[in-house]
């Protein structure tokens, strides 16, 4: 039996999912939640400064159904499986995607099929001023699979 397997990766966007996590965070306005700089502490800030333009994609890599999932939502019955996963990814600057995490989990081991896809990204780093400056994005990975 052939199964279809569609995965859409998609890049949420950026600004309004950051604001609307920075108001959660109740961070200051002007500010993003982050990450921390390679060589800050254990107390780093729970903020770091808005850039002036995001991370791009320049590289990403397709996010697959392990053959467990698939057997188990081929098992259930359905002719259809949909699920989303919201990841969490703070990019560094040199574009490169850092402490990856489930922001909404899927079901089955979507997740970390998910992660492993994302830790293969390759991005334009985020600019503030000019300068490469670390930033947190959010990246939906949208799984569909059809029998």
């Amino acid at each position: 039996m052939t199964s279809r397997i569609a995965c859409i990766l998609l890049l949420v966007s950026v600004a309004g999912i950051a604001q609307v996590r920075a108001q959660q965070a109740d961070a200051r306005p002007g500010t993003q939640t982050g990450g921390c700089a390679a060589d800050s502490t254990k107390n780093c800030p729970a903020t770091v400064p808005a850039f002036d333009t995001p991370p791009t994609i320049l590289h990403q890599v397709k996010a697959e159904f392990s053959d467990a999932a698939s057997i188990q939502i081929k098992e259930s019955g359905l002719t259809h499986f949909g699920a989303i996963c919201i990841l969490s990814v703070d990019v560094d600057t040199k574009g490169k995607p850092q402490d990856v995490k489930v922001v909404r989990p899927a079901p089955y081991d979507l997740n970390e099929q998910a992660i492993k896809a994302v830790r293969k990204y390759k991005f334009k780093p985020a600019l503030k001023e000019g300068k490469p400056v670390e930033a947190r994005i959010f990246i939906e990975i949208n799984f569909q699979l059809y029998f």
